[in-house]
């Protein structure tokens, strides 16, 4: 039905997005406020770091009036429109990448010994693969030469110690 569509919509919007559609997490809303804003159907379009396709999905999804909103048959082609795309291009999952390097810094103390004497947040698995703007990607390409440098200090001092024989 064109109302699961539209539901399926408001969902996909909020796996990219991170928020709802209608809803301003910056302000508390009522339901009748909440209601009007879907009635109006306006909502920040999804950011440009998806592609046109799945921006274009998704705002045909959650169009207000069912006469003009894709059906599933739609949905149903995009998604194997992406599928045969994926068929053919060879991807790594960032967020697995991240969980192995989260674990590894956690090895290493990382916390205590990188983040708290720079005064830094720990990273998050997904910190360097969501950036909202060019101030938020320069923040997040500082702490990632920061962390490299601390890394090669580590490899630096380990090497060192194995030359002179030191055992840890």
């Amino acid at each position: 039905m064109k109302s699961d569509v539209w539901s399926l919509g408001c969902i996909v919007y909020e796996m990219c997005e991170q928020k709802s559609p209608f809803r301003n997490d910056n302000e508390k809303m009522s339901l009748m406020d909440l209601f009007n804003n879907i009635t109006k159907g306006e909502y920040k379009p999804v950011s440009h770091r998806f592609s046109e396709e799945l921006r274009t999905t998704i705002h045909d999804m959650i169009v207000v009036d069912p006469q003009k909103r894709c059906d599933t048959n739609r949905v149903i082609e995009a998604c194997q429109n992406w599928r045969e795309k994926q068929k053919h291009s060879l991807k790594i999952d960032c967020l697995i990448v991240m969980e192995d390097v989260l674990e590894k810094l956690n090895l290493l103390e990382y916390r205590k010994n990188f983040c708290i004497p720079r005064n830094l947040k720990p990273i998050s698995k997904t910190y360097f693969a969501i950036s909202e703007s060019a101030v938020d990607k320069q923040e997040k390409f500082k702490y990632f030469i920061q962390l490299s440098y601390w890394l090669i200090g580590l490899i630096q001092v380990s090497l060192f110690r194995s030359l002179c024989g030191f055992i840890e």
